[in-house]
């Protein structure tokens, strides 16, 4: 499952990064950073059985390039068949699923949408920020 999320002002910044010398680079490292952020939220919900399913997280490295850019945010690995199931169906509901899929408390069974939607409008200030700093230092 593969969706995307098209982020307000990200074309800009897009625009002004790839006119810079090593702008793509900058921009893939501040945008890995952001994601990064999102996925330690994500960690903090995810539910935990064996541990598998929190330790397949992973933020992929960025695309960048011919005025687009996109970087994602993942579970699997190991855990792949069961990391969509614990993440779309909501606990104890029973269903397709069978019974026993339970969440402990504070854990939520939308663990990466959650950070996502929460992070989404902060997510381009995040990395214009960290491009600022990045050119900054350079």
């Amino acid at each position: 499952m593969k969706d995307g999320i098209e982020l307000k002002g990200m074309k800009k910044l897009i625009e002004v990064t790839e006119r810079v010398d090593g702008g793509e680079q900058i921009l893939a490292q501040a945008m890995y950073a952001e994601a990064t952020t999102i996925l330690n939220e994500s960690k903090k919900i995810v539910p935990v059985a064996t541990g598998n399913l929190r330790a397949s997280g992973r933020v992929e490295r960025p695309v960048t390039g011919k005025g687009r850019a996109s970087v994602e945010i993942t579970y699997g690995g190991a855990a792949a068949p069961y990391a969509l199931i614990v993440h779309e169906v909501p606990p104890n509901t029973g269903g397709r699923w069978g019974t026993g899929l339970t969440h402990a408390a504070g854990k939520s069974y939308k663990y990466l949408e959650m950070p996502v939607m929460a992070h989404k409008d902060k997510f381009v200030d995040g990395v214009r920020g960290r491009v600022n700093e990045m050119l900054e230092g350079s």
